[in-house]
């Protein structure tokens, strides 16, 4: 028989999915079980996230974050909202945004271009959970540790009760988000 160095890469990959496992770390685990461990290691490190990211970066991510945030181009974006005198909110959805590190970014950006004062919003209730209306931005991800932790971060006094209005947390999975197709004008996933 042959060894699977040699089998063709088709056969290779069928092979590697018929054992019904997948890749976690340094190990296998069972197809299925996965999702849940994922959730374990976020749920465990979701108080001290932004400070295991600022050690294991050396403060870059923040860096980082700023110059993603800048090249959306969401100054541009108002300005095009404006001068076609469109009443609607630029909505943003940020997957997997658990501790709020870009969407506070976000936020900020519209603040600084006057776009909160404009939002009119039309969300509707088929987003529910936290999702308010008039919300601008749209906190979305798997564990309710990460956004617990992204809420707390919101409430510290960084933002008035106003731009707090504009900003949304939800419960999802990315695989299967429970939002309305092309209603967001930028979507992230981190």
């Amino acid at each position: 028989m042959k060894s699977s160095q040699s089998l063709p890469r088709v056969l290779r990959v069928v092979r590697q999915f018929s054992n019904h496992t997948e890749q976690f770390g340094y190990k296998k685990v069972l197809e299925g079980e996965k999702e849940g461990l994922v959730r374990g290691v976020f749920a465990s490190v979701a108080g001290n996230y932004d400070v295991m990211n600022d050690l294991m970066s050396g403060g870059m991510h923040r860096l980082w974050k700023d110059d993603f945030v800048q090249k959306i181009g969401i100054q541009a974006m108002v300005a095009a909202r404006r001068q076609t005198k469109s009443t609607e909110p630029l909505r943003f959805l940020d997957v997997a945004g658990g501790t709020g590190d870009i969407s506070f970014r976000i936020i900020k950006a519209l603040e600084k271009s006057g776009a909160l004062d404009d939002a009119v919003s039309q969300e509707t209730s088929q987003e529910g959970g936290l999702v308010r209306p008039g919300s601008v931005v749209t906190i979305s991800d798997i564990n309710p540790a990460m956004l617990e932790a992204g809420r707390k971060r919101a409430f510290d006094g960084r933002f008035s009760r106003q731009t707090l209005a504009h900003v949304g947390f939800r419960e999802a999975n990315a695989q299967t988000l429970p939002f309305e197709d092309n209603v967001r004008d930028f979507v992230d996933g981190n």
